[in-house]
């Protein structure tokens, strides 16, 4: 595994990095919040945040573990095809104290520059120990706090 952690821009695109944390709404289509959808309130509220308003890089949510994603039916209209199988998918950070905003900066910045091995690489990541995350994180990231 490349412990490479830097600049992490040339892994999104200009798209991505406009849309942080706001919806991917199709063009023609008024925008409407992921919280209109039945059942996301709930999951926000216990901890899980659109990945929509995290990445326009949809495949990481295949590779995020899955005691740490929820998805719902889709039912915002011409959103389906945004969506992975028409589900609007919901992640958290599997490491506590860290946001799942914090989780997915942490992925960026360790992927290497093989883009065919990113969702391979991405799976690991996700699954680093809280201790191994410390190790590699090397200051860029906030600490979480300590019990």
């Amino acid at each position: 595994m490349n412990e490479y952690v830097g600049c992490s821009n040339h892994r999104r695109s200009a798209a991505d990095a406009d849309h942080e944390g706001q919806s991917q709404t199709p063009p023609g289509l008024p925008w409407t919040t992921p919280e209109a959808v039945p059942g996301v309130t709930e999951l926000i509220d216990e901890g899980f945040e659109p990945i929509e308003h995290l990445t326009g890089a949809m495949w990481v949510v295949t590779v995020w573990p899955e005691e740490h994603r929820r998805s719902v039916p889709e039912t915002r209209p011409g959103h389906e095809e945004l969506q992975l199988q028409g589900l609007l998918w919901l992640v958290r950070s599997p490491w506590p104290g860290l946001s799942a905003a914090d989780a997915l900066s942490v992925v960026w910045a360790n992927l290497s520059h093989n883009e065919a091995q990113w969702a391979g690489e991405a799976r690991l990541i996700l699954r680093w120990p809280p201790e191994r995350l410390l190790t590699a994180r090397r200051g860029r990231f906030p600490l979480p706090p300590r019990p």
